[in-house]
């Protein structure tokens, strides 16, 4: 078909012009081949770095390139067995908008050539701001879903301009072994709550943990030792394993003055109040029997 139309041409251009134009028309018709095989293989090779260039960035995205570098596999773990294992390391790791996501392949870029050419680099933790996280979640909620926990998010995030990150350290990353969802550890807390910053009273965070009624008895501190044996006080203590070390590595404010002299005025005719932190062999160090 293609030489039919050509010698159809060439006819044309014979009784039009001559022996000359059917040459001359065979020159056209030669270069405009030689232009269209040049158009044809620019266009394919245009094609082919554009489908690179497309495929590299999307797969540069996944967290799959991440797993390919071997410092990264105990995040991408964490991140695969989390809640948040739908959502790709990009959508968190770089800022929301386009512009955002251009600086961050390239800062990733760099950080790829560094590690290869010279074995290290390093472009520091990045961690999500709240408009990245704001790209699912609101800061709405007030309460937990159980009730038990008062969590004002407009307070802390609206109020106080806090970033998310500053209370959910363990969302995808350093979670508890075998713990699948995360939950913000009490020490983060505490960190403002700590009677200074904010307060620290249980109720104020804890609708079902106020102060248990054995607590409010007058001889609590006393009694508090022989009743931690029926008591689990690791419901409310555990996360701080010290707990008790801060106050029984401090003496009380009667162990003060003379008190060597004057302490066996203050002991109980039972010695509870005593033996509440001293074992018996404490007085037989001094006395040499039990008094």
């Amino acid at each position: 078909m293609k030489i039919y139309k050509r010698l159809i041409e060439e006819y044309k251009c014979f009784i039009l012009y001559g022996l000359k134009g059917k040459h001359y028309a065979r020159k056209v018709i030669d270069k405009a081949k030689e232009s269209y095989k040049v158009v044809l293989i620019t266009g394919f090779v245009f094609l082919l770095v554009v489908a690179f260039l497309v495929g590299g960035a999307i797969y540069t995205t996944s967290p799959v390139f991440c797993k390919s570098c071997h410092v990264m596999v105990p995040y991408y773990n964490d991140w695969n067995t989390s809640t948040h294992s739908g959502i790709g390391c990009v959508t968190c790791h770089i800022e929301p908008g386009f512009m955002n996501q251009v600086i961050g392949r390239a800062r990733t870029a760099i950080y790829i050539v560094r590690f290869f050419l010279a074995g290290s680099g390093n472009v520091g933790t990045v961690k999500p701001s709240n408009a990245v996280c704001f790209q699912c979640h609101i800061a709405e909620k007030k309460v937990t879903a159980a009730g038990d926990l008062i969590i004002p998010h407009p307070l802390h995030v609206t109020k106080l301009e806090m970033n998310c990150f500053e209370c959910h350290v363990n969302v995808v990353h350093h979670r508890p072994k075998g713990a699948k969802k995360s939950v913000v550890p009490m020490e983060i807390c505490l960190t403002c709550h700590n009677g200074k910053k904010a307060t620290d009273r249980c109720d104020a965070c804890h609708t079902e943990k106020a102060y248990p009624a054995s607590h409010k008895r007058a001889d609590w501190l006393k009694v508090h030792g022989s009743l931690s044996k029926t008591e689990n006080c690791s419901e409310c203590h555990g996360w701080r394993p010290d707990w008790c070390q801060e106050c029984h590595q401090k003496k009380p404010p009667s162990h003060v003055g003379r008190w060597r002299t004057n302490h066996q005025f203050k002991v109980d005719p039972d010695r509870k109040n005593c033996l509440a932190c001293h074992k018996t062999q404490f007085c037989v160090r001094c006395h040499g029997v039990m008094p």
